[in-house]
């Protein structure tokens, strides 16, 4: 089976399998399997208005101010929203156009294309070598936490003095907390934080709802302003920052949720070791398994019209996603022993 570079590429698993038949179970990306329900949250005619107008920028304010409070963050001045984490991680080498990069190996593989798109070198590392490694001056490095796709995790405080280290070499730590909402406590989103450190949040993960496009980016003020130059006026649709304010404030479905995708999580594996597949990393969102047989088992799922995640920089990882009900969970420790 060959690698697709994202998981969700729904388009090109159907072609490729298209002898399927019925419904296909997606298990290809870390995204919640049961999103947030809006549309049930938010009266229609909020809805309306909000699809008729451009946003609001009192409604982005208050989507902003909500997601601080959401996250502890202590300086609201300090975020702003964008539209999801992609569209920042493609401004990035327009951000830094002076700066040498560095990047963890593995990564979110975005946060390579990018870079490499523009012809700039990349200095990889790995995870256990961020206390020790000899970052270059005025360098961009780069941390997903927890990790994608392996889910390392990094604490705090480690971070905290990396970003030290990297300031007084005229250098910027990002981090991307795609994943942290069910690892809150690894957030580096509530300490007073230097000005060299980017936070990247993205919506589209715990509360189940990529496709709406909107995140939130802790930077300093003059990059926040590079970046809404780059990006031009009403980057955000008003829906998004709707759905978004909602659901942030929904305290009893994100305390829930967390509970769900903890046993959802365990429940997973316990599928996967049952069937005897070495579980490498992951978060409660998603599972990374190592195999020799990879391609062979990816391929074998999606004859059973099961799609999960594998990987061109690495053809022996496996990437599982959640099932969303107990039938997903049946179907897919079925066709994992047949």
């Amino acid at each position: 089976m060959r690698s697709i570079r994202h998981g969700g590429e729904r388009s090109v698993i159907r072609n490729k399998y298209p002898n399927v038949v019925g419904s296909w179970l997606d298990l290809s990306t870390g995204v919640n399997p049961t999103p947030y329900p809006w549309v049930d949250k938010i009266p229609a005619n909020e809805i309306l208005e909000a699809s008729a107008n451009l946003p609001d920028q009192d409604l982005v304010d208050a989507c902003r101010d909500t997601w601080c409070q959401y996250l502890g963050a202590q300086n609201e001045l300090e975020w702003t929203v964008t539209a999801g984490s992609q569209a920042v991680i493609n401004l990035f080498p327009y951000l830094f156009h002076d700066h040498s990069i560095c990047l963890p190996e593995p990564t979110y593989g975005e946060h390579v294309r990018v870079w490499k798109n523009e012809g700039r070198l990349i200095k990889r590392f790995k995870a256990h070598e961020v206390k020790t490694c000899d970052f270059p001056a005025r360098s961009v490095v780069i941390i997903t936490n927890p990790n994608n796709p392996d889910g390392t995790q990094y604490k705090p405080e480690d971070l905290l003095v990396l970003a030290k280290k990297l300031e007084s070499l005229e250098s910027i730590l990002v981090v991307d907390e795609a994943f942290c909402d069910v690892l809150s406590d690894h957030s580096l989103a509530s300490h007073a934080l230097p000005n060299n450190v980017l936070i990247m949040r993205s919506f589209g993960k715990f509360f189940g709802l990529a496709g709406l496009r909107i995140g939130c980016l802790r930077a300093t003020p003059h990059l926040q302003e590079k970046l809404q130059t780059l990006l031009g006026p009403w980057s955000v649709n008003a829906v998004a920052i709707l759905a978004a304010k909602h659901a942030l404030e929904d305290t009893q479905w994100i305390s829930q949720t967390r509970q769900k995708l903890e046993r959802d999580s365990s429940a997973l594996k316990n599928i996967l070791r049952d069937n005897n597949l070495n579980i490498v990393g992951g978060t409660d969102l998603f599972q990374l398994v190592q195999s020799s047989q990879a391609a062979n088992i990816a391929d074998r799922l999606a004859h059973r019209g099961i799609y999960v995640r594998t990987f061109i920089e690495n053809q022996n990882h496996i990437r599982f996603g959640l099932p969303a009900n107990n039938e997903g969970f049946a179907r897919l420790n079925s066709a994992l022993q047949g």
